[in-house]
């Protein structure tokens, strides 16, 4: 019993660890963000409305859209069967983006792997009586599928999101204002001292969780081979 909870307390301090580095260091790219009036190499804190001239094809309002499909089946052993689920991504399209303030346009690249990027956007499932995606699995006697429906999933960056992005700001050969190797991207317009007082906020929270939890660990991992002695 207490060998387990040593170990547990140990994993999840060493998780609220990592979780005060990362926002550490977003903090450290926050206290670099400077309001300037010509654009360098510098990394800024953006706030504005998506927009763009164009649109994902077969959207409304989607600037970046990616499908994935999911299907669930039954896998079968000796012992007896497992229920899995697959996924897979189907597509990702994407048109070039800004965000607009009511004053300027900022272009936006290189945002698909920053932090948060996903949550921002929207999701639409839908059920379609298809299996081509998955065929691969269909060849295979151990598969069962117990439901042929596939669930499909879109998200969607859409027009008219209210988003803050953190990145480099710098300017194309066109001149124009862009904000790439984004690092985080959050929901709604977030002033910059707020996030980065919220930031060192938790950054210190989980270091003091983090030396807590550590340091129970330890003595239930104590009292365990004191036990055992």
């Amino acid at each position: 019993m207490f060998e387990v909870a040593a170990f547990a307390c140990v994993g999840v301090g060493f998780l609220l660890s990592v979780s005060s580095r990362n926002n550490k260091f977003t903090t450290d790219l926050l206290e670099l963000a400077t309001r300037v009036t010509s654009l360098k190499e510098l990394v800024v804190v953006v706030h504005g409305t998506v927009g763009s001239t164009s649109t994902v094809e077969n959207t409304l309002l989607g600037v970046f859209v990616e499908e994935t499909a999911s299907v669930k089946l039954e896998r079968m052993h000796e012992i007896g069967s497992a229920t899995e689920y697959r996924s897979k991504t189907l597509n990702r399209k994407q048109v070039p983006w800004y965000l607009d303030d009511g004053t300027a346009r900022v272009y936006v690249t290189d945002y698909q792997y920053a932090r948060g990027f996903y949550y921002t956007l929207q999701k639409y499932v839908s059920t379609e009586p298809v299996i081509k995606d998955f065929e691969h699995f269909v060849s295979d006697k151990e598969i069962k599928f117990p439901d042929y429906r596939l669930s499909k999933c879109q998200r969607v960056l859409e027009i008219g999101t209210s988003l803050t992005v953190i990145g480099n700001a710098v300017r194309d050969k066109d001149g124009t204002p862009t904000i790439r190797h984004v690092y985080e991207v959050l929901d709604g317009h977030i002033e910059l001292n707020r996030l980065a007082s919220d930031l060192k906020i938790k950054t210190v929270r989980c270091e003091n969780y983090s030396l807590f939890l550590t340091t129970m660990g330890m003595v239930f991992l104590g009292v365990h081979l004191l036990q055992r002695d």
